[in-house]
C-alpha cells in the first residue's frame, strides 16, 4: 500500500491520524479508536519511501549530520 492510497483512505473515512511502521499494519484514527487499514504488514522498504515523500531535508540527514532523523 501507497502513501497516496493511505492518505486517500484517511480523507474517506475521516481519520484524524495516521501510524505506519515497518514489519507491521497501518493504522489510522477514528473517532479516538485505531483501526488497521488492509491486511499485509508493510516493509521497511515501502515506510522508508513513504517518509521520504515527507520528511524534510534535515530530517533526512539523520543525527549523525545534524539533523532530526532518529538513531537506529
Amino acid at each position: 500500500m501507497d502513501l497516496q492510497t493511505l492518505l486517500q483512505t484517511m480523507i474517506n473515512r475521516k481519520a484524524s491520524d495516521l501510524h505506519i511502521r515497518a514489519g507491521g499494519k497501518a493504522f489510522i484514527r477514528i473517532d479516538g479508536d485505531l483501526e488497521a487499514v488492509g491486511e499485509q504488514d508493510i516493509g521497511a522498504p515501502e515506510v522508508e519511501q513513504m517518509m521520504g515523500q515527507v520528511a524534510s531535508a534535515r530530517a533526512k540527514d539523520g543525527p549523525e549530520r545534524g539533523g532530526e532523523g532518529e538513531r537506529p
